[in-house]
């Protein structure tokens, strides 16, 4: 038997409804048979041939191998295991582990994790989006951002895509749902007398750390966690390079993370000018004096910025030189950037000055030279008038 079909009168002697019952495939553990049942409301299917249509699609996704066996698992539920079970396997950060655990926990969760995994519509995901949107932060007041949206929306959409493949359910419900891509963030850089103001105050500042890591960042073009990252074992002051090997992560879960950089091309040999080889050599200096004061040797893999706490030494957080940065910049006489805007003021630096372009894109550690194109192409000097003047002075003479 493939399926039959009976219709079942109510109790009130006039409503019906049609009960399907159909060979689903055999158990994959013992390859028994196995029958699943399926009720009809009269009301909706109200003929047999309406019902037929049911079973056939039913049937072929059994021949097809698309059936989705019945299962009560919620959708919070289902974005635990995928978190526990399947993520790790794709994604390298525990940072970005940790802020998909926030969106499940914190946001789709308390939402619409209740909802059957096998319920969940388009309806209920373009729902979510809405009322997130609208009033989502935590502290209530006001949505979240475009971004934090879409980014909620990629998390939520790559663990039913792995709930697809694995069977749970037939389609992404994610797939019919709008979000709205946000656009591209305005690039915060100075400019090359905004730098020097900056570099000049981080000089006179009364961290001590404040002037190298000021330096090394304006003039190295590395990412936060790159610079937290760093050892000295490292850096080549004789030689005046560095070489960027490891990049270091504050997570909620594992505390803090060495780990590899995000992509191969990430890491990198990266030449210093002389005025950060100096900066970093008077750092080091320091560093050993201040140790040997409290009784520590010099050895070992030591990082560049660092800090002592609980009788040790160890790597500045990089949410602390975060914070130490954007307590000194709220304090100089330049626009308010965060440290990520000295990797982009390094960047523009160059590019205004003509560097070359592939250059400009392996300093920074950019897999492609699309990327760096398509974040910095309108700092590139010269336009459209340029080049009509340039081809008149090479061509005038024809």
């Amino acid at each position: 038997m493939k399926g039959t079909i009976t219709k079942r009168i109510l109790k009130d002697g006039k409503s019906h409804s049609w009960v399907l019952k159909y060979d689903a495939a055999p158990c994959p553990k013992t390859g028994q048979r196995r029958q699943r049942y399926k009720v009809l409301n009269g009301s909706k299917i109200k003929t047999k041939k309406e019902a037929q249509e049911v079973l056939r699609v039913l049937l072929t996704e059994v021949d097809n191998n698309t059936a989705v066996d019945p299962s009560k698992e919620t959708l919070a539920e289902w974005l635990r295991r995928w978190l526990t079970d399947y993520a790790p396997m794709n994604c390298s950060s525990y940072a970005t582990l940790d802020r998909y655990g926030q969106f499940i926990e914190k946001h789709i969760a308390p939402t619409i994790g209740h909802i059957p995994l096998q319920k969940l519509r388009p309806g209920d995901v373009q729902g979510l989006y809405a009322s997130k949107a609208k009033n989502g932060r935590l502290n209530g007041q006001g949505g979240l951002s475009k971004r934090t949206v879409h980014h909620m929306h990629r998390c939520l959409s790559t663990a039913l895509k792995v709930a697809v493949s694995e069977g749970s359910i037939n389609a992404n419900p994610c797939d019919k749902a709008v979000t709205v891509k946000p656009g591209k963030a305005e690039i915060e850089c100075l400019d090359d007398e905004q730098t020097r103001t900056m570099l000049k105050a981080a000089s006179e500042s009364r961290s001590p750390v404040m002037y190298p890591l000021v330096v090394l960042a304006v003039t190295s073009a590395m990412r936060r966690g790159e610079i937290a990252g760093l050892q000295w074992k490292d850096v080549d002051l004789d030689s005046g390079f560095l070489r960027v090997r490891s990049t270091l992560e504050d997570t909620k879960e594992h505390g803090l993370v060495l780990k590899d950089p995000k992509t191969e091309t990430s890491k990198r040999k990266v030449h210093l000018p002389a005025l950060t080889v100096a900066a970093l050599q008077a750092h080091k200096a320091e560093q050993n004096a201040l140790r040997l004061r409290l009784g520590f040797g010099n050895g070992g893999d030591r990082y560049v910025f660092e800090t002592f706490q609980d009788d040790k030494f160890g790597p500045m957080k990089p949410r602390t030189i975060t914070k130490a940065f954007g307590a000194f910049i709220a304090g100089v006489d330049v626009p308010r950037i965060t440290l990520h805007g000295l990797r982009h003021t390094a960047a523009t630096s160059a590019i205004r000055a003509g560097e070359n372009i592939v250059a400009v894109s392996k300093r920074l550690g950019h897999a492609q030279v699309s990327i760096t194109l398509d974040i910095y192409t309108h700092f590139m000097p010269g336009d459209d008038a340029d080049i009509a003047a340039n081809l008149e002075d090479r061509l005038s003479g024809l």
